[in-house]
């Protein structure tokens, strides 16, 4: 009987080993991941806090097609890139132009889109990288 009781020792301490490598090999690096998702994610939301733009002007140009130039004020902290932005006008995206490469606090981009020929009332939503966004309505 007793080399049976050390042969179970044995074996149950083979077993924790295994036990215990699993869950260090697997488990530790899935809670590091985990961790590092946390932090990107409070990153992404002190970006969105500290962003505000608003739309300060709409005005088109005469003649058919028409352009369209949008005035975006930044009035968060956060710089931002204008190629990141999305122009969408009654829910349609735009391709547009832009007057510089990034939108500083304080500071204002105009965006430009050119070739339209739709008229009538029609609403505007600028939506930064982040998701932020403002809207605004013009009429043709």
């Amino acid at each position: 009987m007793g080399f049976s009781t050390i042969a179970a020792a044995a074996i149950l301490g083979v077993a924790i080993l295994v036990a215990t490598n699993t869950f260090v090999g697997s488990v530790i690096p899935a809670l590091t991941d985990l961790n590092d998702a946390y932090k990107e994610l409070e990153d992404r939301m002190i970006e969105r806090a500290h962003t505000d733009v608003e739309i300060t002007g709409v005005s088109t140009t005469t003649g058919n097609p028409f352009n369209l130039s949008i005035s975006v004020e930044n009035n968060g902290s956060e710089t931002l890139k204008t190629e990141k932005f999305t122009v969408l006008i009654n829910g349609t995206i735009y391709d547009f132009t832009c007057s510089t490469s990034y939108l500083y606090p304080e500071k204002t981009a105009v965006f430009t889109i050119h070739g339209l020929t739709e008229r009538g009332l029609k609403r505007i939503k600028v939506v930064c990288e982040n998701g932020i966004s403002d809207y605004a309505e013009y009429s043709v």
